[in-house]
């Protein structure tokens, strides 16, 4: 009697039982990655008819699932796909959506699937385009928060120069990178307002005008109030202007965080 091989990576599979066809390892990747099969007969006319019509209705014409159908094409490195474009069309498709985008491009096409052009595109790397919208860069995300409040959207928008974004890319920005409301952020964030904690501090406290945002009135910086609450402030407060006071010199990178918002301003505004 001659000795059970493992059918995949050849090792020997004695003692196990006498249905295993494969050792654990390689049975633990098939679970994951199955293996596609097809009849010799098969074979012939899925390479008669490949290219010539869409993978399910070529899976159903050989009498195969299309699942087992992919399958095999993707062990034999062989691509099916009965949908694809000349070169000549997709690049037509992408210098369009280049300046128009997704839903006016298919307009413009509405015989072709654009967007598997476009993203087949982006993800081979097989047409140079340029996209219409870019990641937010961890830098980008730094400079976003310090420029909240004391810079204009529009302003923001224009020093960060992202393809085709306006003062709304700003908003968007906050509410789907950063997960916040930039409304939220834009007054109670760095600054607080005069009637909110002025009670609490003492009288040399400075205060920030903002007169280049859309905030009506200026109020005070938190590393400020840090520096100037009196004893009688709530603990909450005390603890609140601290760990605000610790964050804006982190962002700023600096021990005087005044100093620089007030540059930012300057040079930004």
């Amino acid at each position: 009697m001659s000795k059970r091989h493992c059918l995949s990576c050849k090792v020997s599979i004695e003692g196990s039982h006498l249905n295993t066809k494969r050792c654990l390892p390689c049975a633990k990747v098939l679970r994951k990655k199955p293996i596609g099969k097809l009849s010799l007969e098969q074979e012939f006319k899925v390479y008669g008819l490949m290219g010539t019509m869409y993978i399910h209705d070529l899976a159903k014409h050989i009498e195969t699932s299309k699942a087992n159908l992919v399958r095999w094409a993707r062990d034999q490195n062989i691509k099916l796909d009965g949908h694809s474009y000349k070169k000549d069309i997709s690049t037509e498709v992408i210098k369009y959506y280049e300046q128009y985008g997704k839903r006016k491009t298919q307009e413009r096409f509405p015989e072709i699937k654009t967007r598997s052009i476009i993203e087949r595109s982006r993800r081979n790397n097989k047409i140079s385009f340029t996209p219409r919208q870019v990641r937010w860069t961890s830098e980008q995300k730094i400079e976003l928060v310090k420029m909240s409040g004391f810079v204009s959207k529009e302003k923001q928008a224009k020093y960060f120069n992202r393809p085709r974004a306006n003062a709304g890319s700003i908003t968007s920005a906050w509410q789907k990178t950063l997960k916040l409301k930039s409304a939220n952020i834009k007054v109670g964030f760095h600054v607080v307002s005069n009637y909110r904690i002025k009670q609490y501090l003492k009288s040399t406290c400075p205060t920030i005008e903002i007169s280049n945002t859309n905030v009506k009135s200026g109020g005070y910086l938190w590393h400020d109030v840090n520096k100037h609450l009196k004893k009688n402030a709530p603990q909450m407060i005390k603890d609140t202007a601290r760990a605000i006071s610790e964050f804006q010199e982190w962002l700023y990178d600096s021990k005087s965080p005044r100093r620089e918002i007030l540059k930012l301003i300057r040079d930004r505004g």
